[in-house]
């Protein structure tokens, strides 16, 4: 049987074509990852067979999701990462667990359906530090730090409203401006925010001893301190407090060792 050139042209065509989709399918799916993909992989806190497999199956079951290798070599551990490799999922102990299914509870506007269904869908994207360090924001504690709390008077000039209980010698004194203002974190420590017309946020250092006096149901639990180094990058936990005359949420127990 003879073969014509344009027979051989055709087949080696075709074959090409083959070739050539067989890459791109195993690429998408497995993830081929070349070396300049992985360039700097030595400042990453795996080695570069962990951080290779846990990125082909980010191909497969993350497609659409970025992971900052930066950021996630801060959170996670090598043992995480394999853990990650062979379950599929991040490890989260039980308090973290438990944190989470308080934060669903707590949420007015999300129901979990079917129960329990969220949780594994949750620990495939994020390790268990960052997840702490999410709920600890979600929690009233962390609206807190984050968001602060209105605080000063602002019917100071014509009436004070002795019903706060914070009184007048922050105003008096000059410590705090007479009219509203924010309590809140800012560069980790504990600040004043107030707005001046329709300027950007003025911060101003504040004694943290005032807490209690200025921010209603603030109480320091081991003696005054700043509570705001609880969002530094390496979060410190050694200042606990409630707030709203209630109990500290279970996340912010656990984190404090309470």
């Amino acid at each position: 049987m003879r073969y014509t050139n344009k027979s051989i042209i055709l087949a080696i065509s075709v074959l090409g074509i083959i070739v050539l989709l067989f890459l791109y399918i195993y690429k998408y799916f497995f993830g081929i990852v070349t070396m300049p993909a992985l360039e700097g992989m030595e400042s990453y806190a795996f080695t570069p067979q962990t951080l290779d497999q846990f990125i082909r199956l980010q191909n497969i079951q993350n497609p659409n999701t970025y992971f900052d290798l930066q950021q996630l070599s801060k959170q996670a551990t090598e043992q995480d990462m394999e853990y990650y490799n062979t379950n599929a999922h991040w490890y989260w102990d039980e308090a973290t667990e438990k944190a989470y299914q308080e934060d669903l509870q707590r949420n007015q506007l999300l129901r979990e359906y079917p129960k329990g269904s969220y949780m594994p869908k949750a620990k495939i994207i994020y390790n268990q530090n960052i997840m702490k360090k999410i709920l600890s924001w979600r929690a009233p504690e962390g609206e807190f730090l984050m968001g602060g709390v209105i605080s000063g008077n602002s019917d100071y000039e014509n009436n004070m409203n002795d019903l706060t209980g914070r009184g007048k010698f922050p105003y008096t004194s000059g410590l705090l401006p007479k009219g509203d203002a924010v309590v809140i974190c800012n560069n980790n420590k504990i600040s004043l925010q107030k707005n001046l017309a329709s300027f950007a946020p003025v911060y101003a250092p504040l004694d943290y001893n005032l807490l209690p006096t200025l921010v209603p149901g603030f109480k320091f639990l081991r003696g005054a301190c700043d509570p705001c180094v609880a969002l530094k990058d390496t979060p410190d936990y050694s200042c606990p407090f409630t707030i709203n005359n209630k109990e500290p949420s279970y996340i912010w127990k656990f984190l404090w060792g309470l």
